[in-house]
C-alpha cells in the first residue's frame, strides 16, 4: 500500500501529471522564497525505503535454535511481530504526509478554478466532516 501511495503522492506533485497545479505545490507565489513541499517530499522518499526494509520476509534469515531446534519459528516470529509494529508506526507517519499532499493539492485546485479556498464545492458531503 505505501509503495502504491508514494507513486500516487510523486504523480500529484508533478506538473505533468496534475493537471496544472504549482510546482511542488507552491501556495504563495508573492513570496520571495517558497519551497512548497518539497521539504515532505524530501522526508516521504527517505521513509519509504525503510518502510520497505520493515517489510522484507524473515523467512531467509537465521533463527535462533530454542528447545533442541523444536522451537525454530518462534524466534522469526517474534522479529516479524516487532518489524510488523514498527512498519505501521512509520505508515502512520508516512500516510499523515500523504494527507497533507493531498489536502494542499485540493486546496490549490479550488483556488484555481473558482478563487476560493472554500473546499465545500469540491467535497462530498461525507468527506467535508474528515476534511
Amino acid at each position: 500500500m505505501a509503495k502504491h501511495l508514494n507513486v500516487q503522492r510523486a504523480q500529484l506533485i508533478t506538473p505533468e501529471f496534475s493537471n496544472g497545479l504549482p510546482v511542488c505545490f507552491i501556495g504563495n507565489k508573492d513570496r520571495s522564497v517558497n519551497i512548497g513541499l518539497k521539504s515532505l517530499q524530501l522526508c516521504a522518499n527517505s521513509i519509504m525505503p525503510y518502510l520497505v526494509f520493515l517489510g522484507q520476509s524473515m523467512a531467509d534469515k537465521f533463527p535462533m535454535h530454542a528447545e533442541q531446534y523444536n522451537q525454530n519459528i518462534n524466534s522469526m516470529e517474534y522479529m516479524s511481530a516487532l518489524l510488523a509494529r514498527e512498519s505501521i508506526d512509520v505508515f502512520r507517519q508516512f500516510i499523515s504526509i500523504c494527507f497533507l499532499f493531498v489536502i494542499q493539492a485540493v486546496d490549490l485546485r479550488a483556488k484555481i478554478d473558482q478563487n476560493t479556498y472554500d473546499l465545500r464545492l469540491f467535497l462530498s458531503k461525507a468527506t467535508i466532516p474528515t476534511y
